[in-house]
């Protein structure tokens, strides 16, 4: 054994004896710790180690009347006694106690509300600290056929062994379907006696939370978001300005002008060549007396050479001819390019005339009145939380100044329990359903105790509701443990909800606004007294009714999204509210609305109207265009028939008799 270590602590235990005698009566942490810290397990027992620090050593024996103190005494004749009563009252129980208890049950409460009631399947065993019945109904003594409440199945179970040390314990309470103003089965009787009415307190009306109580906060340019109309209509007001449509109209004026007269000319020349062809066959058909008819032969071959001049002509009018053609052909060619520059140009010209990024902030709509909503509520919360925090350090207090006090034992032959060391008040579960207007709605709260430092558990609870197919479900938690960052906290998220006719957005032009709902909720108080939160909503399914351009934009986008979110981020500290909110539809607004979108999406309209402002003159051009492949055609025929004379004559030439 350790020097200075009490013989208290055995060399070692049997690990059954070991969690019973010395870790079955430590319920603080740091004292299981310390046990712990000093016990070694080896097989199936703990070893004491010997600590030789004197500070483990002092703790350890101080330690010791904490564990004597975390246990009572109940004499062997208390037992006899108690063994006795506990026969007695199995006795009575089985055979007089419940049928009895169910009437007295009920005469109570008709004594109470002064109308019929009745109670079913009662069951008490406060043995085991078991009472439970299967129904109970009370009448409306104004109302017979009515019930003033109902409830279904009700259980309250007891922890007895706690209950026999001075504490209050309990594994469940329960309470299921409980309901107001529900119809009776069979008319009941109103009994003798008034009953004094209350007026129900309906508490004040609530605000309507989707009034249209906020100013306009930005507006967007109605041309900021360009469409074809709008940018048809900057065209047609801009016209003057534009150098495309001019530049086109010089080109088709040019290619008309110049195929005009290439035509006059090859005109002339094609006439030319048909004088030609009939001088040709002429001289092709003419005879001579004689092979000796040299005058006659010299008159031919005179002819054969004025001929031959006017061949060189006409082909040096074609070549001409194909020369202007290929030039108008550059021209048309760098008319196509210069066109494409104006194009450019006037679209940058008409971008320039919208707006550049435009302000707006559909949270900026949204944040009046998600703060009118939230200050009052903390303002509420506030008090609410001094009165908490007044409460937890008003019993911290108690706690601290109290001392546990000793317990005399009857060392051999009494049975020990605790006393101390664990809370006086501990309730498990406790669970219930209650109906309105056919809606059921559920509440279960966990480990609500006195002492959570020693429970070791914060109070959780939730509830779940179902109102119009809407379904909403809580959960949330009190702790009040020194080691807790949030003493408490609450998430809420409510599904198939719908909002209708909403209305903050009217200064931007939405005049109603209605849609499908979600909403998802969390909120926290932390232990250094500060309150932060954020509640987030989905809407989907929209209705809108639009009364601008403006509002057609904004609804063109969420139309298009078909989701929208909103979150609000909140928090107070030292008395100060802070709120950020934040919308998925700015974002998509501020996409919308960018530079860059705003860029594309005129320059795609652009392209497609100011080709239909250019079709007249593109097809004067195209015209143009036409007439100079004709003209080409005409160019080679015509070649092809000077060739063909020339050949004829040279042939004619050769046949004659004497040479020029």
């Amino acid at each position: 054994m350790a020097a200075g270590l009490k013989k208290f602590y055995k060399k070692s235990y049997t690990v059954k004896k070991f969690e019973k005698k010395i870790l079955g009566k430590l319920f603080l942490k740091d004292e299981r710790e310390l046990i712990l810290s000093v016990y070694g397990k080896k097989e199936d027992s703990y070893v004491l180690t010997e600590p030789d620090n004197p500070d483990t050593i002092k703790k350890l024996n101080k330690l010791i009347s904490v564990i004597k103190k975390n246990s009572g005494a109940l004499g062997i004749g208390k037992i006899g006694s108690l063994a006795a009563l506990v026969i007695s009252f199995t006795v009575f129980t089985v055979f007089f106690q419940n049928p009895l208890a169910e009437k007295g049950m009920e005469k109570g409460l008709e004594k109470i509300f002064k109308a019929e009631s009745e109670v079913t399947g009662l069951r008490l065993s406060l043995f085991s600290g078991l009472i439970r019945y299967k129904s109970m109904q009370v009448a409306d003594r104004e109302d017979p056929e009515r019930n003033l409440f109902q409830t279904g199945e009700a259980v309250i179970d007891l922890d007895m062994s706690e209950i026999l040390k001075g504490k209050f314990a309990a594994e469940e309470i329960k309470l299921e379907d409980f309901a107001m103003g529900e119809k009776r089965a069979v008319r009941a009787k109103a009994l003798a006696g008034t009953v004094k009415k209350e007026k129900a307190d309906s508490g004040p009306a609530s605000s309507d939370i989707l009034k249209d109580t906020v100013a306009a906060a930005g507006r967007l340019p109605d041309n900021l978001i360009p469409d074809r109309e709008t940018v048809k209509k900057v065209i047609s007001e801009n016209t003057d300005k534009l150098s495309a449509p001019k530049a086109a109209e010089k080109i088709a004026a040019d290619l008309k002008g110049g195929a005009e007269n290439i035509r006059s000319g090859i005109n002339k020349t094609e006439s030319d060549i048909k004088q030609l062809e009939k001088d040709v066959n002429e001289i092709s058909s003419a005879r001579l007396s004689s092979k000796l008819d040299l005058a006659g032969a010299k008159k031919i071959a005179d002819r054969i050479k004025s001929a031959s001049s006017r061949v060189s002509s006409l082909s040096a009018n074609i070549a001409s001819s194909r020369k202007e053609i290929d030039n108008l052909k550059k021209t048309a060619a760098d008319g196509k390019k210069n066109l494409e520059k104006a194009v450019s140009g006037d679209i940058e010209y008409i971008i320039s005339l919208f707006p550049g990024k435009g302000s707006f902030s559909v949270s900026s709509f949204a944040r009046p009145l998600v703060q009118e909503k939230l200050d009052p509520f903390m303002k509420k919360y506030g008090n609410a939380y001094e009165i908490f925090l007044k409460i937890k350090e008003s019993g911290d207090k108690k706690k601290a100044e109290s001392a546990p006090p000793a317990s005399e034992v009857k060392r051999g032959r009494d049975i020990r329990y605790t006393v101390y060391g664990s809370p006086s008040l501990h309730i498990r579960k406790v669970s219930g359903s209650f109906f309105t207007d056919g809606n059921r709605h559920s509440l279960e709260i966990r480990d609500i105790t006195n002492n959570q430092e020693l429970a070791g558990k914060p109070l959780v609870f939730m509830v779940r509701s179902g109102i119009d197919n809407i379904e909403t479900e809580a959960e949330g938690f009190f702790d009040t443990r020194k080691s807790a960052a949030d003493f408490s906290g609450i998430k809420i998220a409510v599904k198939g909800g719908k909002l209708s006719n909403l209305s903050f957005l009217s200064p931007a032009g939405i005049d109603k606004l209605s849609a499908d709902m979600d909403i998802a909720a969390a909120a926290a108080i932390s232990a250094d007294k500060n309150f932060k939160g954020t509640a987030g909503i989905s809407l989907e399914k929209f209705r809108m009714n639009t009364t601008s351009q403006t509002g057609k934009i904004i609804s063109g986008i969420i139309e298009k999204e078909n989701r929208i979110d909103f979150q609000a981020v909140f928090s107070s500290g030292g008395g100060d509210v802070s709120l950020k909110i934040k919308s998925s539809l700015d974002n998509l607004i501020a996409k919308a609305v960018s530079p860059e979108k705003i860029a594309a999406d005129v320059k795609s309209y652009a392209v497609e109207e100011l080709a239909a402002v250019l079709k007249e003159k593109s097809g004067l051009q195209e015209d143009a265009e036409r007439q100079i492949e004709e003209l080409t055609g005409k160019i080679g025929s015509l070649e092809k028939a000077i060739n063909e004379q020339k050949k004829e004559l040279e042939q004619k030439l050769k046949s004659l008799p004497i040479k020029l």
